[in-house]
């Protein structure tokens, strides 16, 4: 910017060049006195000093209760469904569509469809209001 407007004033101005080679002087001269010289950062947000060598801050230790399985115990109210050998042996999943490729690799099985419409049958068939 202030190269082509110094060529710019060389070219084109009938003044001599000295004159207009020290004014162009003193203007940048003035420039560089008005910025202000940019701190650099010396930390990060976080805290972390730049450049620091020493060993990184510490992560927070938690003790927590392990988990610990205990199976589900479902109240249907209602008769108990068979359990997943029955379905195969009683025939209970010549009723059910079988799986495809792309369902057994997802996880899914036709014993599984199977465990919940019969789930879903016998829910509630004992169900008494004064009881509850």
């Amino acid at each position: 910017k202030h190269k082509e407007a110094l060529l710019d004033e060389l070219m084109f101005s009938d003044r001599s060049a000295l004159d207009i080679l020290n004014e162009h002087k003193t203007d940048i001269d003035k420039e560089n006195e008005l910025r202000v010289p940019v701190m650099a950062t010396t930390k990060f947000s976080t805290g972390i000093k730049l450049g620091a060598q020493g060993p990184f801050m510490s992560v927070p230790q938690q003790t927590v209760e392990l988990f610990t399985y205990s199976p589900i115990h479902l109240d249907v109210l209602g008769p108990d469904p068979p359990d997943e050998e029955a379905l195969e042996t009683n025939g209970y999943l010549r009723h059910i569509r079988s799986a495809s490729d792309e369902e057994k690799g997802g996880g899914f099985e036709s014993k599984l469809a199977c465990m919940r419409a019969l789930l879903d049958a016998v829910n509630g068939l004992f169900y008494l209001p004064d009881q509850v």
